[in-house]
């Protein structure tokens, strides 16, 4: 893969400040009623992205719009936060004190919105000083009323986000003393229907039995229904639920994540108050951050968790009204704390927070895999397909199209019609080693280029020499109405000695997806050893020794809302994967774990893994690893841009994704134009 790299043509690289990148920091509160004022938006933000003018007139058009706004949707954690570093991130770039003043007017509005503050309640009846969240967050419950408004069954639905939106429908039954009960969630795709029930559990219609009984109580559906009884066993008459029409309620959980996100540019702030005798002024605010964020960070201390291998990270409490009670955080979740942890050490000097970033960042090393990569296919062809004729080693919904091909004169056809089942095809399994990267690709079409949400892929499945899953990736494909050729890396993990192959044309997003695509030319190449490539690293979403990679059953005990699960073995995405590396960069930074061979690595993920170039443009793919959806996440790019320090190119990459397309203002949009002029004023001289 080549990358693009162009100096502007305006600008000189200065090669002295390359090294001196520092990652987006933030900054603070002033009271409310200071708020500095906004430049209006222009028409258009077009070519003037990376200059003062752009990001002025983006903030001009929402720059307030988390200033009165709580985190019960996750507003402040994934909104707000970035406005406020990239606040402080024009500063860095600018020196002007104003966007100081902007972000601790929003930073103290943010802080104004603590449930301690507020008067707010998590689940557990605690008004804590930090910014809990419900709305998809949260399971769904509900406790139904009888005639006489007393709780007579409970619902809860535990799905991995949306049980809010999940809708229940009382009616009376056919019959006296019966009722009948819908549970829909159209958001999710799932729905049952319960008629005649009764509250007597001698009847064989008892609604707890029978509403057990759903495919959507079964620990492994995705809806995860519970049922409960609410009637006291001494109350004599059982009242059945009134009829109603509502919604379930979702509960305030305190996610760390969000705390990591919200906090860090608070933290950031202090520590460069701290370090800048200009800023003498700000120190009361760095003052008061500092005691916000720490005391904050003790009430997390609750859900910490470490081994003797020196490893770190953060646990879900079991019994939490999310659905991964019980299990482990992924990276994003608990790096977000770590991000906080590693600047919070240094502006206290206390050992305690060190210790805790530092074991965090241990976890995170220890599950980076050192993933070379070949910058062109060389090495052995261990399978070929070119789908001309009958082939016994495919099998499934297999259709031969002499019509049509990308090369030679036929390609497969799968066509998926069928509502209730997954089309498919299966390549025979192929014998792999592990220590060799592979190169799998492939040419693809289909005829419909919107398609209604089913994923045009093909499931990588890496097996144990006894056929057991060991881990998955899904090789998505770009809808087009042209041939496209597509191509991922697949290292096998120590205990893989098969992969499986698996071609849908409408996958991932459940069966009732339809649609048709075409194939061509699959090809699965054994990477040569001595053939050029470059050091990158890939990791998964969740830690690979907690229970969220690994799964579990309802005999390990694990999980009150999620009973069994299996292994959750997806690559990390590239838009909360920033997170992950940005933690990596701070504790490189204060000398924690990571060394400049690690940050190497992770340039060289950005640039040749992630990034993909179309027609000299630039675009991002879903996952770390190279895979997924192109141009998913573009609009999180610059949240990598702290690696330009280690590659100067991935600034061109950033220029090439935001420098010739109209944003709105929306937070990530206006960190990205902080990030560009942070970036050109530290790569570049007039």
């Amino acid at each position: 893969m080549t990358v693009r790299c162009t100096k502007p043509a305006s600008l000189k690289l200065n090669v002295a400040l390359v090294v001196t990148i520092v990652a987006a920091i933030f900054t603070f509160s002033w009271t409310i009623s200071n708020m500095p004022a906004m430049a209006a938006a222009p028409p258009s933000l077009r070519s003037t992205f990376a200059t003062t003018a752009a990001f002025d007139a983006m903030d001009g058009l929402h720059g307030n719009r988390y200033v009165y706004t709580d985190n019960w949707a996750g507003d402040l954690a994934w909104g707000a936060s970035y406005v406020m570093e990239a606040y402080v991130t024009m500063y860095e770039a600018t020196g002007e004190t104003k966007y100081l003043d902007r972000l601790v007017y929003l930073a103290d509005a943010v802080l104004a919105h603590r449930d301690s503050i507020l008067g707010t309640t998590d689940y557990l009846g605690r008004s804590l000083p930090g910014w809990t969240a419900g709305a998809h967050y949260s399971i769904g419950e509900i406790e139904l009323l009888d005639a006489g408004g007393h709780p007579t069954l409970y619902l809860s639905t535990a799905a991995t986000g949306y049980n809010h939106q999940t809708q229940v429908v009382v009616t009376a039954g056919q019959t006296p003393d019966t009722f009948n009960l819908r549970i829909n969630n159209a958001e999710l795709g799932w729905s049952d229907y319960f008629t005649d029930l009764t509250m007597d559990p001698e009847h064989p219609r008892y609604a707890v039995k029978v509403i057990s009984a759903s495919p959507l109580a079964a620990p492994t559906h995705a809806a995860r229904l519970k049922v409960r009884d609410l009637n006291s066993p001494s109350q004599g008459e059982k009242r059945h639920p009134v009829p109603v029409y509502t919604t379930l309620s979702a509960s305030r959980y305190l996610w760390p994540v969000h705390q990591g996100m919200i906090t860090y540019p608070m933290i950031a702030f202090a520590r460069l108050v701290q370090a800048d005798p200009k800023l003498e002024a700000y120190k009361p605010k760095a003052a008061a951050y500092i005691q916000a964020v720490e005391e904050l960070m003790e009430i997390l201390e609750a859900d910490w968790r470490e081994n003797e291998a020196g490893e770190g990270w953060y646990a879900v409490p079991r019994g939490a009204p999310v659905w991964m009670d019980g299990i482990d955080e992924p990276f994003n979740h608990f790096l977000a704390v770590g991000r906080t942890m590693v600047e919070l050490a240094a502006v206290t000097g206390k050992t305690k927070w060190r210790e805790r970033a530092e074991k965090m960042a241990r976890t995170f090393k220890n599950d980076l895999r050192l993933a070379p990569l070949a910058l062109k296919d060389e090495g052995e062809v261990l399978l070929y397909k070119d789908f001309e004729a009958e082939d016994p080693e495919i099998s499934g919904d297999v259709v031969l199209d002499t019509t049509t091909a990308a090369a030679g004169q036929g390609s497969l056809l799968i066509v998926d019609n069928d509502p209730t089942r997954y089309a498919a095809v299966r390549i025979v399994d192929i014998p792999v080693e592990p220590g060799i990267t592979y190169s799998l690709s492939v040419w693809c079409k289909t005829d419909d280029p919107i398609g209604d949400g089913g994923y045009i892929t093909i499931l990588v499945d890496e097996l144990s020499a006894a056929k057991s899953r060991v881990q998955v990736q899904w090789f998505n494909q770009k809808r087009s109405l042209d041939w496209e050729h597509n191509r991922i890396e697949i290292i096998p993990a120590p205990q893989t000695a098969f992969l499986r192959l698996t071609i849908y044309p409408a996958a991932r997003t459940g069966v009732q997806k339809m649609g048709q695509a075409w194939f061509d030319d699959l090809t699965l190449m054994a990477q040569k050893g001595d053939a050029e490539s470059v050091e990158t690293y890939i990791w998964p979403y969740w830690w690979s020794k907690g229970y969220g990679y690994k799964g579990w059953t309802q005999s390990d005990d694990v999980s009150d809302n999620t009973p069994a699960l299996s292994g959750r073995t997806t690559i990390e995405d590239t838009s909360h994967g920033s997170i992950d590396a940005h933690f990596a960069y701070l504790a490189y930074k204060n000398g924690m774990v990571f060394d400049d061979t690690d940050m190497m690595r992770f340039a060289n993920t950005f640039l040749y893994r992630m990034v993909s170039w179309s027609n000299g443009k630039a675009s991002l793919k879903e996952f770390v690893n190279g895979t997924g959806e192109t141009s998913l996440y573009d609009q999180s790019a610059a949240r990598w841009g702290f690696l330009a320090e280690f590659n100067p190119e991935i600034y061109n990459v950033l220029e090439s994704i935001y420098g010739e397309t109209s944003w709105s203002g929306y937070s990530l949009h206006l960190l990205a134009s902080a990030v560009m002029n942070r970036l050109q004023s530290v790569l570049f001289d007039e």
